[in-house]
């Protein structure tokens, strides 16, 4: 078994590298790569680990990619007000940069395995490999992200490696078991059903209407300015700054890609870039133009899942933030885990710790919304850290 590195997806051939993928693995195929690859994200350089056995058949690969983080991304109260004001001295205090396995537009695992694969044995070589990237780039944070709680007994091996376990925010999913969005609201308790049905009826009242686009490759420019209002009013989450590429090599190269789009009164106002895999709606990004107002985005939830149930979806990802709307859709709170490792000897536990500290985890809620619940996904017990 052995390793090689190569330093552009497109230097492997993309039927040999999407062979291995599971079901609803678009963010880890060839094209989805090559497309992020392509948009000149942050100021982010990719790497492609792939492992082969002794036959030379590939058995196992990921991405993985350096970025500049603030690693007070998600800090608040007087925690951020004690950052902001050694930053007025240190500009650059808690700013780092940092390898990260996966891409810098997705939730999600992204080491991907060919059925009946030992992880352990792939981890033994794999975590080496993109050690010595980290190294050659002279980058000490190494972040492998992002697992659900039942990978933890594949994943453990991690631990072995000197890796600390942690918790990412959790994403929001919304499990579909509705055959259409009439019975999805009738299916509400009173509450909510009645706040659906206010949120349609001013949105009706504003002569609001959508879309579905498989192409939009007309509209990137308009994208990516809607996307920036979104970016530069955000107040939970802030880092890859998008480009009018991304758009465009999303629309080329992925034919699941859709453009979920928002006119009022023939005028098109806001976006959602979606994803349609086999069981599963993903939701990207989101967009809308500076005059657009907030009950819009309620709007845009009900559009997501209305057509998740036409397409026979089994669940929606609806990723991280904005947990108040996405649960009162009915989505659920699913814990994340990460693996993280600081090189040096001096910071391998205070670096876990750090983060930890920067990143203030949400209650994991699980709000009564539907009349007949089945089965929804619970919150699990954070797995033990491992130093």
């Amino acid at each position: 078994m052995h390793v090689k590195v190569y330093s552009s997806i497109t230097d492997v051939a993309e039927a040999e590298w999407d062979s291995i993928l599971e079901r609803d693995a678009t963010i880890c195929s060839h094209a989805y790569l090559k497309a992020v690859e392509a948009s000149e994200i942050n100021d982010c350089v990719y790497r492609y680990p792939v492992v082969y056995d002794a036959q030379g058949q590939l058995i196992a690969h990921t991405c993985v990619f350096s970025i500049t983080t603030d690693l007070a991304l998600f800090a608040r109260g007087a925690t951020l007000a004690l950052v902001h004001g050694i930053r007025r001295v240190f500009p650059g205090f808690l700013t780092i940069r940092m390898l990260e396995c996966g891409t810098p537009v997705a939730l999600g695992r992204q080491i991907s395995l060919r059925r009946g694969t030992d992880v352990e044995q792939v981890l033994r070589v794999l975590v080496p490999a993109v050690e010595a990237v980290a190294q050659a780039a002279r980058l000490n944070y190494l972040l492998f992200r992002d697992y659900l709680h039942e990978d933890s007994p594949t994943f453990a091996a991690f631990g072995t490696h000197g890796y600390s376990t942690l918790q990412n925010l959790p994403e929001a999913v919304l499990e579909i078991r509705w055959n259409s969005f009439d019975a999805y609201v009738a299916d509400m308790r009173s509450s909510y059903r009645r706040k659906v049905r206010l949120n349609l009826a001013r949105i009706a009242d504003r002569q609001i209407t959508s879309e579905l686009l498989s192409d939009f490759s007309h509209l990137s420019g308009q994208f990516v300015a809607q996307w920036q209002t979104i970016y530069d009013n955000a107040t939970e989450y802030k880092r890859e700054t998008l480009t009018r590429a991304f758009y465009d090599n999303i629309n080329a190269h992925l034919p699941n890609a859709r453009a979920l789009v928002f006119y009022e009164q023939g005028r098109l106002i806001a976006h959602c870039l979606l994803l349609f895999e086999d069981d599963v709606l993903r939701w990207m990004y989101v967009g809308k133009e500076s005059t657009a107002t907030e009950d819009l985005y309620p709007f845009m939830l009900y559009e997501i899942v209305r057509h998740a149930i036409e397409a026979k979806k089994r669940s929606i990802k609806l990723g991280i933030t904005t947990y108040v709307a996405k649960t009162d859709l009915g989505a659920e709170m699913v814990p994340l885990f990460m693996y993280l490792k600081h090189r040096t000897r001096l910071f391998p536990r205070l670096a876990p710790w750090l983060f930890q500290k920067m990143t203030p985890l949400p209650e994991l809620k699980t709000k009564s919304v539907f009349k007949h619940d089945a089965d929804p996904i619970r919150a699990q017990t954070e797995p033990a850290a491992q130093t």
